[in-house]
């Protein structure tokens, strides 16, 4: 069986939603590609897992039009590397040569390249950010993300294939418990828990947040319909700016908890980052549904369900 659509890093939570997405929501034939099992025990989705996703042995020529969303590669924000050359080497070459292994076996079809809004743009002096601004990463991840983005606009200009390029906010609202990743499941966590949450900095520096069905929805869209121009770099966010302090208050409104917070800081953050989606409406008809209060009650209720057999007194975390 040819698929119409990849999706890479099907073992990230990221991924496997949309995989999930374009499965039950659309009529496109989706097949995802991981290197290890999915986050979830979803028997009936359509994943094929390989030794190494990079390799990309796991598209034959039949799927030379194919569309491709990449998730697959580096996905902690925070990851440190010994210098560039490092980085290099086991983050953005093997993301490149993926798609020139594609290349070589035939593929022109259309890349959806997910990166990041919210690190690659680095401190910015006015909000909200559009496509336009001067990228300046202050992370090996942002600079991760913006090397590939580079490299790939080289390769669709050289070898006619469509780009998508979608610089993503900060995504949240998946029902699959990932620990760890993400600002509101670990608030989440700590208000459920009593763990220790840190603010790092002042807790005023805004954030954009995406709800996951918002950034699907976008993906979908592309995946559907081709756009004008060939290659295309488009923000995908709220268009809102939420602050850490903000997103306390709303947790603690809709748990009832009280958090244990403790203050730091550190030099890899950017200031205030909300993203400017007009693009996204202009070429996509897209605009975001689902607003942070809405989104975070969404994940509570989560927490409340899966919380439900060990709190028999109900109604409180």
């Amino acid at each position: 069986m040819t698929a119409d659509v990849f999706v890479t890093g099907t073992s990230g939570v990221l991924g496997v939603e949309t995989l999930m997405h374009m499965h039950e929501r659309t009529s496109l034939t989706t097949m995802g590609v991981s290197r290890r099992d999915l986050p979830i025990h979803r028997p009936d989705l359509p994943n094929t897992q390989v030794d190494n996703v990079f390799a990309a042995d796991w598209l034959c020529a039949a799927e030379k039009n194919a569309t491709v969303v990449h998730y697959a590669g580096l996905a902690n924000p925070r990851a440190q590397f010994d210098n560039i050359e490092d980085l290099c080497e086991r983050e953005i070459f093997p993301q490149i040569n993926m798609v020139e292994r594609m290349l070589v076996r035939g593929w022109r079809g259309h890349l959806i390249y997910v990166s990041s809004g919210g690190a690659v743009y680095g401190d910015v002096d006015t909000l909200p950010i559009s496509e336009d601004h001067p990228p300046s990463p202050k992370s090996f991840y942002a600079l991760q993300k913006l090397n590939v983005e580079n490299a790939l606009q080289f390769l669709a200009n050289q070898f006619k294939f469509r780009l998508t390029i979608l610089r993503v906010a900060n995504p949240y609202g998946s029902h699959i418990p990932k620990p760890g990743q993400g600002v509101i499941p670990i608030l989440l966590n700590a208000a459920t828990s009593g763990s220790e949450f840190t603010i790092i900095g002042s807790g005023e520096e805004l954030r954009d947040y995406v709800y996951i069905s918002d950034l699907c929805r976008a993906i979908e869209k592309l995946c559907r319909d081709p756009l004008p121009r060939a290659i295309n770099t488009i923000n995908i966010g709220s268009g809102v700016g939420t602050s850490l302090n903000t997103l306390i208050d709303i947790v603690v409104s809709l748990t009832g908890c009280t958090l244990n917070l403790k203050r730091s800081s550190t030099r890899f953050d950017v200031k205030s980052n909300v993203l400017d989606v007009s693009r996204a409406k202009e070429l996509l008809d897209w605009t975001p549904q689902v607003g942070i209060r809405e989104g975070v009650a969404s994940m509570v209720a989560d927490v409340a369900a899966l919380h439900a057999d060990r709190h028999a007194e109900g109604g409180s975390f």
